[in-house]
């Protein structure tokens, strides 16, 4: 549940919850918007005068980029709240955070609970994004409480909402032994880049086609919390099955072009628009039994290569000020794709050649080369 405020009614039922047992089961998670935390304050002086334990969780905010004014900027993440007489029942309070253009919480600090809490403990065992919702009011337990509207959507994002902050630490260490570029030309294209990506994006997410960045795209958020410019293209990934055909009217709708269809739906398909002078690769992922792979077409010969990655699952994060999704086994799908020297910045690559999980995978017959191969 979330609560804009921390009404006397939301206090009447956690003192129902906890005090006289209404409550069936061991733990109850309620939420507050960062805005409106200071009127936790009341709920917590309340509580403090019928006995309650009260555990605060605090963190350094991610949302500072610059470190030293990070270190002496806290923010207050959660709080549990425990009778001190009992140990079967307690509150778990989430402070929401606007961030960019999603709400986020962070993930709470397991070593910080008992082992019950731990075990009983429902929402916040990792960070989590979700979109920005209102509230409307039910009845729970005989109180109006407020919930998320649509309730809905906000359910279904919680099994799909967990979200991964980019390692700033690893991120000052590259730039320590690899200076940015700051050339003109680099601006221009992280700009652009920018631009390109929060276009896609917002085409992705009104088809509801979940998407991640992948790719060169990918290793510049994992390794720099940025993207590096001698890329010049913008790298997407979709699983297959989450293709439709729309997708390409609803990119060229906007003035992204196609600029080559390679494969086919069943096989190694792959999709690229231009944007000016920058392209948008969309490299679509077929799920196998123990592993993910997706296909790459020389357009000159007609070969084909397969690129296999250990299986992962989807979480949210923020590149470049966007919210985007990546791998959640981020290292080994990075390690997959570039190895063990993924770290090094490499100017000359070859798709063909270069990745250590690149295998060569056949060639498209010569019948085929009509809608296998279209280059525009």
């Amino acid at each position: 549940m979330i609560a804009q405020n921390i009404p006397d009614k939301i206090i009447a039922a956690i003192f129902d919850v906890i005090i006289y047992g209404k409550h069936n089961g061991n733990s109850l998670a309620f939420g507050v918007f960062h805005k409106n935390l200071a009127k936790v304050d009341v709920l917590i002086d309340d509580l403090k005068k019928k006995s309650f334990k009260i555990t605060k969780f605090t963190e350094t905010d991610p949302r500072v980029s610059d470190s030293v004014a990070a270190f002496h900027h806290t923010i207050t993440t959660h709080y549990i709240f425990q009778l001190r007489t009992s140990t079967s029942t307690f509150i778990h309070l989430v402070v929401f955070f606007e961030r960019d253009d999603f709400l986020w919480h962070s993930s709470i600090s397991v070593t910080e609970l008992t082992d019950f809490q731990h075990s009983r403990l429902k929402f916040g065992k990792t960070a989590g994004a979700y979109d920005i919702f209102k509230l409307r009011s039910v009845l729970f337990e005989g109180q109006s409480i407020p919930i998320p509207d649509p309730v809905d959507r906000f359910l279904q994002q919680t099994s799909q909402s967990t979200f991964l902050e980019c390692n700033t630490t690893r991120t000052r260490y590259f730039d320590s032994l690899y200076p940015k570029e700051t050339s003109e030309e680099a601006s221009r294209f992280k700009r652009k880049a920018r631009q390109l990506i929060a276009r896609a994006r917002q085409i992705l997410i009104d088809l509801d086609i979940p998407f991640w960045i992948s790719s060169g795209t990918c290793l510049g958020w994992f390794r720099q919390c940025d993207i590096f410019p001698y890329a010049k293209d913008v790298d997407f990934g979709i699983f297959i099955k989450d293709y439709r055909p729309e997708l390409v009217t609803a990119f060229q709708r906007v003035g992204l072009p196609v600029k080559h269809v390679f494969g086919k739906e069943s096989d190694s398909f792959e999709l690229s628009f231009q944007a000016g002078d920058v392209k948008l690769d969309l490299f679509f992922f077929y799920e196998e039994v123990d592993h993910i792979w997706n296909g790459g077409t020389d357009y000159l010969t007609g070969q084909k290569f397969k690129y296999y990655f250990p299986r992962f699952s989807l979480c949210w994060a923020v590149l470049l000020g966007l919210q985007v999704r990546v791998p959640c086994q981020t290292q080994s799908y990075i390690e997959a794709n570039y190895g063990q020297t993924w770290f090094t910045p490499l100017r000359h690559w070859d798709w063909k050649s270069s990745p250590p999980n690149v295998q060569v995978n056949g060639i498209w017959t010569a019948d085929e080369w009509n809608t296998v191969i279209q280059v525009y």
